[in-house]
């Protein structure tokens, strides 16, 4: 991710969005983050329709570490959803982590996945925050449409952690260690 001169933040190179897979899991290495992470998933762009029925639906998956959350969307029309989530995700985390973000069709008998996008712990942290599209990559990696996604990373020590802390308790005292929060 980079910082333009404007204040805006981007994905600036493929490898900083690849596949979960290529990334590790666990190095000895890795330092600790201690903070809060503000994930907000506000629509989807160009998500391939995999079950033309009515009895699916899409959701986004999101973990990071051991930790994770999902929501429904509000609503869901031809490759559009609009998600209107928040969660939150205040447990210690390792700079070699990676926030997952998948998008879901979820059938009547089983779960598929439609696309995915991984992005370090490290970058956010390092960015603080970021507003944009992200690319989802199917299982082979295709093009498989797109989240606008809106983060926010603050440690103790940083301007607004106090806000964000407040906004945070109130959520996670309804839900543990993360809560979703339809907007």
């Amino acid at each position: 991710m980079t910082v333009t001169k404007n204040g805006t933040s981007q994905v600036s190179d493929k490898n900083s969005t690849a596949p979960c897979r290529d990334w590790p899991r666990w190095n000895k290495d890795a330092k600790e983050i201690s903070g809060i992470l503000r994930l907000e998933f506000v629509k989807g762009k160009d998500i391939p329709h995999t079950y033309p029925d009515t009895s699916s639906s899409r959701f986004v998956l999101v973990r990071v570490g051991n930790k994770h959350d999902y929501c429904l969307p509000v609503s869901c029309n031809n490759g559009e959803p609009r998600f209107g989530m928040i969660s939150y995700f205040d447990n210690t985390m390792f700079d070699n982590m990676l926030v997952e973000i998948t998008v879901v069709w979820g059938g009547a008998v089983r779960d598929s996945m439609v696309g995915r996008v991984c992005i370090p712990v490290k970058e956010l942290h390092d960015v603080r925050e970021y507003h944009g599209w992200l690319e989802l990559e199917d299982s082979a990696g295709n093009p498989a449409g797109s989240v606008y996604v809106a983060s926010k990373f603050r440690c103790e020590e940083d301007a607004g952690f106090e806000e964000l802390f407040r906004d945070a308790k109130n959520e996670l005292s309804e839900g543990g260690a993360q809560h979703a929060r339809q907007v």
